[in-house]
């Protein structure tokens, strides 16, 4: 098994429900999963002009010009994942069938 790896972008004003479902009709959003959710980090979350951003909603910043670790956040949620308004989200499910063969 490979994991499936999904990115997305929320460009709209409101939170955005996204459900992933496979041709075998798999819903992988009801599997758990690794989330990665960038968002301005400016005086608004809605702010896309900004050199500020935030990685699951904690500010991201380089030391010495070395980009740290991204880590992701963990999610057991058996619901669709909840896109935020203005934000790029990459997802990565660990333990579904091959998507593609």
């Amino acid at each position: 098994m490979r994991p499936l790896q999904v990115g997305l972008a929320n460009l709209g004003e409101a939170p955005a429900p996204v459900t992933i479902t496979l041709a075998t009709g798999l819903v992988a959003t009801e599997r758990p999963r690794d989330e990665w959710v960038l968002m301005g980090g400016g005086a608004s979350s809605r702010d896309l002009i900004t050199r500020k951003i935030r990685l699951n909603g904690a500010p991201l910043a380089s030391s010495g010009g070395v980009v740290p670790l991204l880590r992701p956040r963990r999610s057991n949620s058996t619901g669709p994942f909840l896109a935020p308004p203005k934000s790029i989200a990459f997802l990565r499910f660990e333990h579904v069938p091959e998507a593609c063969a």
